[in-house]
């Protein structure tokens, strides 16, 4: 097994990770800017299903990441054990 599915997983984790703190720090935001909105006709939303999609999505990249770690270090100690 190559060190790549490991790496490709804990990268898509973190990506999915900083989309997370994206979208929280959106929805201050969008707190902000209603609360300023009424003064010149403006309002925004936030998407409650896109914010779970996105914690759901990094909770199972995160899951996979963990795994292929642990397949990882497993077959490399068992290389060592086979020297």
């Amino acid at each position: 097994m190559s060190w790549a599915s490991p790496v490709v997983a804990w990268l898509t984790a973190s990506l999915l990770f900083a989309g997370n703190i994206i979208v929280v720090v959106s929805e201050r935001a969008v707190d902000k800017i209603n609360s300023l909105g009424p003064q010149v006709g403006l309002s925004v939303s936030t998407g409650r299903k896109f914010a779970a999609l996105i914690w759901t999505a990094f909770a199972l990249a995160l899951a996979i990441a963990m795994y292929w770690s642990e397949i990882y270090k497993d077959r490399k100690a068992r290389k060592q054990w086979v020297r």
